[in-house]
């Protein structure tokens, strides 16, 4: 028993030095293959990474999801969309090459790195915000604080601030927060990406998880914040906006469930669409809730009408 015990402790030894032997490595050599996209900018003594193609105004800015893929989340859109206007992707703190920084991730502390970091890469408003997910309330918070800057929005299946009436505030188990307590030794690398199908942009969000992760986290930490920020301030006056919801449903469990929970998931948007009164919401047939991915030519036919109507 003793010698068997022995072998058992020196497996789960090796697994975990083996672990964080590769996790060392993968970091490294991520570095290596796989440089920032764009440019690295300084902002508050921290760098973020921002990805901007294209000419022409209003510039286009993506608010990724709350999710490890950062700028990767628009690949799919952005050189389409820069084909007829500038377009900037970036890393919120903390994702992908973006330093991470201290403090509540909270919607007004992502809007504030925003604004600096657009100011510091010499990107000059008027800006159309495009958010996805979470990254829609981060979009119309930054309108609220600096409303001068912002000629229109596209909130692609964008959350909001009452979607967890029904069920409450998710919380995070213990075995998320378990893996990335222990990113070190590689338990953080396995996660979702979504459908992408770049083999490019899944090695980069894998080989950077453990550490994004850890931002998410925060950022999910945060979500009770950041909705009663939106809730509390999102009216949009007449900017041109247009909500986009995807009609299908991603991970089906119960059809009655999913078909109310949906229609209230809808309706959300519409109400959304509300906060403008030059909005219009459109529900996108063949798409799921990551748009950009299922149908991207909507997230571009949008981003183009609102961009042609700011600058009638």
């Amino acid at each position: 028993m003793a010698k068997t015990l022995g072998i058992l402790v020196l497996l789960v030894v090796a697994a975990i030095g083996g672990g964080a032997a590769y996790e060392a490595w993968s970091r490294h050599v991520v570095k290596q293959r796989f440089p920032p996209q764009g440019k690295m900018i300084y902002v508050g003594g921290r760098r973020l990474q921002i990805d901007c193609r294209g000419i022409g105004t209003p510039i286009v800015v993506f608010e990724s999801g709350l999710d490890a893929n950062g700028a990767l989340s628009w690949y799919k859109v952005q050189d389409e969309i820069a084909a007829f206007t500038r377009a900037c992707a970036y890393s919120r703190a903390g994702i992908l090459w973006s330093d991470p920084a201290s403090g509540p991730r909270n919607a007004t502390a992502v809007a504030t790195d925003l604004h600096r970091l657009l100011r510091a890469a010499g990107e000059h408003p008027p800006y159309v915000l495009v958010g996805h997910s979470m990254g829609g309330p981060y979009a119309v918070t930054f309108t609220q604080h600096f409303g001068p800057d912002v000629a229109g929005l596209v909130l692609v299946d964008p959350s909001h601030p009452r979607q967890f009436e029904r069920e409450g505030m998710p919380g995070i188990g213990p075995m998320l927060r378990a893996q990335t307590w222990l990113a070190w030794m590689g338990a953080n690398r396995v996660g979702e990406s979504g459908p992408i199908e770049s083999e490019e942009a899944l090695k980069i969000i894998a080989a950077y998880r453990p550490v994004s992760r850890v931002t998410e986290l925060r950022e999910v930490d945060a979500i009770a914040e950041t909705f009663a920020e939106v809730a509390a301030s999102h009216e949009l006056g007449a900017r041109p906006l247009v909500v986009l919801s995807g009609a299908k449903i991603d991970f089906p469990r119960d059809p009655d469930r999913d078909r109310r929970e949906h229609e209230d998931w809808v309706q959300m948007h519409i109400e959304e669409a509300t906060w403008s009164s030059r909005g219009r919401h459109e529900l996108v047939a063949n798409a799921g809730h990551r748009i950009q991915f299922d149908d991207p030519a909507a997230v571009v036919a949008a981003t183009r009408f609102v961009v042609d109507a700011a600058r009638q």
